[in-house]
């Protein structure tokens, strides 16, 4: 399940495809949300109210996504950068973070 953008809106089911190309996440009804560029930025796992509507097992990753290197403006909004929250189970964590690594500290 995911929250997009995080920590807003309700948690929507789909699936984060990992497979060739840019990973996305693909909700139930709606249209694909492309992770260009994606870094986790956190992971933490669910607070009681949001274990209401997640399973409270899951672990939630809050990432980031576009930073306008695929083509889009200079500013994240234009390249449709965003934030997304995206819920796993345990055993899926370390798949989703291969697929969208956690940011580390900036090399200057």
């Amino acid at each position: 399940m995911a929250r997009h953008p995080a920590g807003a809106g309700r948690w929507r089911m789909g699936r984060v495809f990992t497979g060739p190309g840019i990973p996305r996440w693909v909700p139930r009804r709606g249209e694909p949300v492309p992770l260009p560029g994606g870094r986790a930025t956190g992971v933490r796992a669910p607070s009681v109210k949001e274990g209401i509507s997640i399973n409270p097992g899951s672990r939630i990753v809050a990432c980031t996504y576009g930073s306008g290197a695929d083509g889009g403006g200079p500013d994240g909004a234009a390249a449709g950068g965003g934030t997304i929250e995206i819920a796993v189970m345990p055993l899926d964590l370390r798949e989703l973070l291969e697929a969208v690594p956690q940011a580390g500290p900036e090399a200057d």
